[in-house]
């Protein structure tokens, strides 16, 4: 993400363009400070609407005169369920370990979360669900169920390999979540201008109306 900010002398204005934020990004939050430490949010600079991964703002209520710093910060869609699916699984010979490829994830975009829940008709004959495949982490819940969650900030996450060890006529259900970029802290970028200070030209003073001569 990148945030560049002008100053616009013809119109006294500073001018805020943000582009290459993740195309799946929705809204910024655009702030204005003059210490680096108290911010503040600028006239339209709340859920502004992201467009490609590009948005552009105006501020016209800058402090001149003194070094401004502008900050952006995008926010994401809303979670999607993209993938979802129910795999009737028998063992044979009993007991025995299938290995299930839950497939149909997709690309993941940078920044997303992969989050996938396996559930279980019956509980395993022996051990509990585990996954082989590279960077995908394994959370039990209970006997009869997992979450499993891909690896953040990669550009794709490989189908994973689900390994459990199951009776006969036992159903293993799962269904996929994709949570555009909610596994990643706010993403911000700054940027500086100085405008210069304002002109100013003194008020013409007021007389007092002088009494007529006698």
């Amino acid at each position: 993400m990148a945030l560049a900010a002008t100053y616009n002398d013809a119109t006294a204005s500073v001018t805020l363009a943000i582009n290459a934020t993740p195309v799946n990004a929705s809204t910024a939050l655009v702030e204005r400070s003059t210490d680096q430490v108290t911010w503040a949010a600028i006239r339209g600079g709340v859920g502004l609407p992201l467009a490609s991964g590009a948005a552009s703002l105006v501020d016209y209520e800058y402090l001149p005169g003194v070094a401004n710093y502008y900050r952006a910060r995008y926010s994401s869609a809303a979670p999607i369920a993209f993938a979802a699916g129910i795999v009737g699984q028998v063992a044979s010979p009993v007991p025995a370990t299938n290995t299930i490829t839950l497939t149909g994830l997709g690309t993941q975009l940078r920044g997303d979360a992969l989050t996938v829940v396996v559930s279980l008709s019956a509980a395993p004959t022996s051990g509990g669900i585990t996954c082989a495949t590279t960077g995908w982490t394994v959370s039990p819940i209970g006997t009869l169920g997992a979450v499993l969650t891909a690896p953040v900030g990669a550009s794709a996450a490989a189908n994973p390999a689900v390994s459990v060890t199951l009776a006969a006529g036992t159903v293993l259900n799962w269904t996929a979540f994709r949570y555009a970029n909610a596994a990643l802290p706010p993403t911000s970028s700054t940027s500086q201008v100085t405008p210069p200070p304002r002109a100013w030209s003194p008020t013409t003073a007021h007389r007092p109306a002088s009494s007529p001569h006698r």
